[in-house]
């Protein structure tokens, strides 16, 4: 939710329209209901920013009756059906939907150690204002790394005195939005991605990586244009900014009042310490398999740390198949790089209903 920060995906990409063009749930409602879709037609904005999309999704929300926030779950248990206990008592149901989410990628050693100068992006926006004349070090090279490294740079009266930006890829790369690379987000693919051996669907994931984790042309380019003002056009002292591609950080310790990062760059394998006053982890998010599931986790076949899905993103267990568990955006490694993505949420959510219904609600071919 940083200041200008936009999605990287389509619009008509939302929760509904893939599958339903007409919902009035749809990103279009949203902006017909809110009297602003010639405005925003006029705009013309290459990608909806994160805000505006925040804004629809809390829209959504706040027209559905049965969703109940601020409740923790703490376990699902199985016994002729699932009991799901919770935070306000516990519920019974036939089926259940996992849709939790990414957790912050992040070493355990640096896990152990946060504070408000070493953390992951997710807390960045809490820590922001603290790091005008330090040395900070931005770890990430990707989109979420170039948008804080563009947040820390945006005010010049508030500059660190060093700004080191470090990535392992060998330069900061774009996403590739290639037409043929976005049919990688198709439905029909992740259906043949599925059915691929488990050897190269795991070859696959990682050579598609810039179809879903690169920084994308405009915030390269505003970026790039930042870095030019602040080193040619300042009238002040411009911080010293470091682009440091290539490079691997293998350790984080504490040193003095700040951190040491050691450093290796993979070009010339040369070590190397740098010392910063604060280091901010842009290293990405990961899933992992909820410890609510722990009671009935050994009735579940997991692989490369992620349940096993079947085509309809059913568990496979050996429950009976009258209760099911399905999996929302939790099988990278099964389904490829489109599943955490919001690319496929309709479709997903639309397999899912079919699946527990028994019958066509809505064709998902």
């Amino acid at each position: 939710m940083l200041p200008d920060a936009a999605m990287q995906t389509s619009y008509l990409k939302d929760l509904v329209t893939p599958v339903d063009c007409t919902s009035p749930y749809s990103f279009l409602s949203f902006l017909q209901s809110h009297r602003r879709l010639y405005k925003f037609i006029i705009a013309n904005f290459p990608m909806v920013t994160r805000v505006e999309f925040d804004q629809y999704l809390k829209w959504v929300s706040s027209r559905l009756s049965d969703l109940n926030y601020a409740t923790r779950v703490h376990a699902v248990e199985y016994d002729r059906q699932f009991t799901v206990h919770h935070s306000r008592g516990s519920v019974r149901s036939n089926h259940i939907v996992l849709g939790m989410g990414l957790e912050p990628r992040m070493p355990e050693s640096v896990r152990q150690n946060c504070s408000t100068t070493l953390f992951h992006s997710s807390q960045y926006l809490k820590c922001r204002s603290r790091f005008a004349d330090k040395r900070v070090a931005v770890i990430g090279g990707g989109q979420t790394g170039a948008e804080v490294v563009a947040d820390i740079l945006r005010d010049e009266s508030a500059a660190p005195a060093q700004l080191v930006w470090l990535s392992r890829r060998m330069n900061y790369l774009p996403l590739d939005d290639s037409p043929f690379t976005n049919e990688l987000f198709l439905p029909s693919y992740s259906q043949f991605f599925h059915s691929l051996s488990a050897r190269l669907r795991e070859a696959l994931v990682d050579e598609q990586k810039l179809a879903s984790d690169g920084i994308s042309h405009d915030t390269l380019e505003r970026l790039y244009r930042r870095i030019y003002q602040l080193t040619y056009l300042s009238a002040n002292r411009p911080p010293r900014i470091d682009l440091k591609p290539a490079h691997i950080v293998e350790e984080i310790t504490a040193h003095h009042c700040g951190w040491r990062l050691q450093v290796r760059e993979r070009l010339t394998d040369r070590t190397d310490d740098i010392d910063v006053d604060a280091a901010i982890l842009c290293t990405g998010y990961e899933y992992r398999i909820p410890a609510l599931l722990d009671p009935i986790l050994d009735l579940c076949e997991t692989a490369a740390g992620e349940l096993r899905l079947n085509e309809d993103f059913s568990v496979r267990w050996r429950g009976p198949r009258q209760n099911r568990i399905y999996v929302q955006n939790g099988s990278r490694i099964g389904r490829g790089v489109a599943d955490p993505n919001l690319s496929l949420v309709a479709w997903r959510s639309a397999k899912i209903l079919n699946s527990i219904a028994q019958r066509t609600v809505y064709d998902v071919e």
